[in-house]
């Protein structure tokens, strides 16, 4: 069960209203990392309504397996994954994440279970909410706590701090991310953005923790315009893991 979680928690992290950005210069540079941290945060995508379809490469403990996801979001309130069987396109599993819940349905096994996303730690070592994987999925930098450090390089931007490190695009787009959390560290990347929505449309995701998780993300569709349809029915038939 532990490695569906993953498989799970994979596929949630991996995967916006472009605002105007001053335009910088080799004599306009930022000169701190506040203003690199400003101009990043002034520049995060902030649609309301998020649809993605994409083909989706997971590597557990040296074990590959493909699959299509179609995953939907509604900002500050719910998101929403399937993840099906790439030649048939049966689906194996759903989840629903909101504030409070997780929820997964594993139609191969018919079960299901509900945990608080207070539990979450518990399972995976990563202290993980639901503003988390939005801001990931939204390819979102937000305030740090902590305080960092700042290099320029070629118009492109990093800030380090003691367990954090991110690297910025000319146009501050998150472009990598890397985090220390407990004993164990990831790597999302963001690549191939999209200059008319400021989307990506390809992400990686490498997590070293309990087990070692390699992940890719390639987007075929992406729609912010359509209101998501959220279902997620528990069938009588399944039975609940606890």
């Amino acid at each position: 069960m532990n490695k569906l979680f993953y498989l799970i928690i994979g596929l949630f992290i991996f995967s916006s209203c472009s605002k105007k950005i001053r335009n910088l210069n080799q004599y306009n540079l930022p000169k701190s990392d506040f203003e690199i941290i400003d101009q990043a945060y002034s520049n995060n995508p902030n649609y309301k309504h998020l649809n993605l379809k994409g083909i989706a490469s997971i590597i557990i403990d040296d074990e590959e397996t493909k699959f299509n996801i179609n995953l939907k979001m509604i900002k500050d309130s719910v998101i929403w994954l399937s993840i099906r069987e790439r030649v048939i396109g049966v689906e194996l599993l759903r989840a629903k994440l909101t504030p409070d819940s997780l929820y997964l349905l594993n139609r191969l096994e018919k079960s299901f279970f509900i945990k608080s996303t207070s539990q979450l730690h518990d399972i995976i070592a990563f202290n993980l909410n639901f503003d988390v994987f939005q801001y990931i999925l939204y390819s979102n930098f937000t305030y740090p706590n902590s305080p960092y450090t700042y290099s320029i390089k070629n118009e492109n931007y990093q800030l380090i701090s003691q367990n954090e490190s991110y690297n910025f695009d000319k146009k501050f787009r998150l472009t990598e991310a890397k985090i220390t959390n407990f004993d164990s560290l990831i790597n999302i990347s963001f690549k191939k953005y999209n200059n008319i929505d400021n989307f990506p449309r390809e992400l990686a995701l490498s997590i070293l923790s309990k087990s070692n998780l390699d992940a890719n993300i390639i987007y075929t569709k992406v729609d912010f315009n359509e209101y998501p349809s959220i279902l997620f029915n528990i069938p009588n038939s399944y039975h609940e893991i606890h």
